[in-house]
């Protein structure tokens, strides 16, 4: 995980953190009346809020009698109410984009135990931009014969098409004098 070493850790923190994004549900559905529709759809950026906010919707449509189905969807139980189940609901589409958006940002920020972190402001960098375009000139210019090889690891590869050839770029990590030893055993 991004932040977690273990999944005890993780699941305890998970659990935490739910509990807090829910805490504002609490003063929305206090408040639910004086408020307006933009500090609802504001709440729900919180998704446990998003997710308290689309239940008591449930519960309210079951409370009439009716339930909720595809011709309640956009309409309200009280008439006077400014928010629907439908934004509710947008709502939560809405932030499983925003948290993956943000989980792909941080997985790329943050230093781990294997690979280089990027910059905060990678994002920003015409650097980045840039460099993923040269990629895929690179590779829309060779021309693929086999699904799982290319003209160019066929003719270059000594060892046949299940091998691909060293590339012809700068190195970024060189291995020099890398040995193994192996020491005898005591029983």
């Amino acid at each position: 995980s991004t932040f977690f070493g273990s999944a005890r850790l993780a699941s305890a923190c998970g659990g935490l953190l739910y509990f807090v994004a829910y805490l504002p549900f609490i003063f929305v559905d206090r408040n639910w009346e004086t408020m307006s529709r933009n500090s609802k759809f504001v709440a729900s950026i919180l998704p446990a809020t998003a997710f308290g906010i689309c239940s008591q919707y449930i519960a309210d449509y079951e409370q009439t009698g009716d339930g909720l189905t595809w011709e309640t969807f956009a309409h309200n139980v009280d008439p006077c109410d400014n928010f629907t189940f439908q934004d509710a609901f947008f709502m939560l589409v809405f932030d499983c984009f925003l948290m993956a958006i943000i989980t792909a940002y941080l997985d790329a920020v943050i230093p781990r135990q294997f690979g280089v972190p990027l910059p905060w402001y990678f994002i920003v960098s015409p650097s980045w931009w840039l460099q993923s375009r040269s990629i895929d000139r690179e590779q829309s210019n060779k021309a693929v014969l086999n699904p799982f090889t290319t003209q160019s690891m066929q003719s270059q590869s000594p060892c046949g098409p299940q091998f691909e050839s060293a590339p012809d770029g700068p190195k970024g990590i060189e291995v020099v004098n890398l040995v193994k030893e192996f020491y005898p055993q005591e029983c």
